[in-house]
């Protein structure tokens, strides 16, 4: 398939996804995600990848690995979570990765929830930009190459917990 057919599928399946995507972006900028709130990060995991589940990918609430006797503050953390187009022995493919947590603490959502000014073209909300919308991006092209087949290796993406600490518990 030429690139310029395989740009008009993928322009044709975005073409109506902007209100899902911006109610997914909703949704979760509106979820608390502090790096160190491991409940409120997993919830976050387990919205992004019960989505991708819904379209057969099979996802996964990787097991935290013991903190070490020293780093006791690790065990705050939340879990790494993954989606995956094929299974684990057929390799990583294609990564998308992009992380779940923010700097923003409990409540913050509720106080500056997610707000879209069309008018400014620009959405806001606490971690809108770093890094929940980039995970949204990364779900439905996902998403869209996996439903058109345009993709032809496996595909994984990861949603890391601790992104704003360097990742000590997803590397």
């Amino acid at each position: 398939m030429e690139l310029s057919q395989s740009k008009e599928r993928i322009d044709a399946w975005f073409s109506d996804k902007e209100p899902e995507m911006l109610s997914m972006l909703e949704r979760i900028v509106n979820m608390d995600s502090f790096t160190n709130d491991a409940a409120d990060v997993n919830k976050v995991g387990e919205v992004v990848t019960g989505w991708l589940a819904e379209a057969g990918f099979h996802t996964a609430k990787l097991p935290k690995k013991p903190a070490p006797a020293d780093e006791q503050w690790m065990n705050g953390l939340g879990n790494v979570f993954s989606a995956r187009t094929h299974s684990v022995e057929c390799g990583p493919g294609v990564a998308f990765i992009g992380h779940m947590d923010t700097v923003f603490p409990a409540g913050t959502a509720g106080a500056r929830p997610f707000r879209l000014d069309r008018a400014a073209d620009r959405a806001t909300g606490p971690g809108v930009t770093d890094m929940k919308a980039g995970i949204v991006q990364n779900m439905f092209v996902a998403r869209a190459l996996k439903e058109l087949g345009l993709m032809d290796v496996p595909m994984t993406l990861t949603f890391s917990p601790d992104e704003e600490l360097g990742s000590p518990s997803t590397t």
